[in-house]
């Protein structure tokens, strides 16, 4: 005797999907309301969290003209981030350890250059490290945009 074989079914057809319906068309001025509902969620959400900093007004840290004994008779201005994304950019820029782009971020290319000149100009001259000085400036500048102690956090996360 023969084991009995199993029966196979017959495939089986899925009905078709329809398509969603369209919603009604928004006018520009719903559109927009409806943005600003939602952003004002996000800002909410926010601070329901206490994600939001104190804006604390800090004053531009500076480095006067004749520090450097570059002949360009402008301080280096450096001066905290304002906009959104300069304020990400300076974040990332700490978390990765990138100096050079903090400085830039800060201060502009042109302060990024002058600094690096006047450290290799006074070390060339003393025998000092133009390296350390650099980093050294790059920590003070973060301390000073992020709390006392930001620098030395791993991360770059500001200071408990």
């Amino acid at each position: 005797m023969s084991a009995p074989t199993a029966r196979k079914s017959t495939a089986r057809k899925s009905t078709a999907k329809k398509a969603a319906p369209k919603a009604a068309e928004r006018t520009e001025d719903e559109r927009i309301e409806a943005n600003i509902e939602q952003f004002e969620g996000f800002r909410e959400r926010a601070r329901s969290m206490k994600l939001g900093k104190k804006r604390v007004e800090l004053e531009p840290y500076v480095i006067t003209a004749d520090t450097f004994g570059d002949g360009i008779d402008e301080d280096v201005v450096f001066t905290a981030p304002k906009d959104l994304r300069r304020k990400i950019d300076f974040n990332r820029a700490v978390a990765a350890g990138d100096f050079p782009g903090v400085l830039e971020i800060l201060g502009g290319t042109l302060a990024l250059n002058r600094v690096i000149n006047g450290f290799e100009r006074y070390a060339q001259s003393t025998g000092a490290d133009a390296e350390e000085m650099f980093i050294g400036l790059c920590y003070t500048l973060i301390n000073y945009f992020r709390g006392q102690g930001a620098a030395d956090v791993p991360g770059g996360t500001p200071a408990s």
